[in-house]
């Protein structure tokens, strides 16, 4: 288990991971950086699949192999977006 508190002690702040009881405590700094990265990375691959790889692929593929490539990618398209999201809260 790990739960993020902010806090602005400079024991904190200091370092990104402290030791809290049971409990693995992030600063602030760091949660916002890890907030950032998991939102950008999560954006960016539903911006990219859904307006360019997406459109690219339906307009060039047949419709069989289309639809055989998307059953590969989306599976990992949603748990790499589950994971993103997840991160974020």
């Amino acid at each position: 288990l790990f739960a993020v508190y902010t806090t602005k002690s400079p024991a904190a702040t200091t370092n990104a991971l402290t030791k809290f009881g049971k409990h693995l405590v992030i600063s602030s700094k760091a949660a916002a950086a890890i907030h950032m990265l998991s939102f950008g990375t999560w954006f960016g691959t539903v911006f990219y699949t859904t307006f360019i790889a997406g459109i690219t692929m339906f307009k060039n593929l047949p419709r069989r192999t289309f639809g055989s490539l998307q059953s590969k990618l989306f599976p990992l398209y949603f748990k790499l977006c589950t994971g993103m999201i997840a991160l974020q809260i």
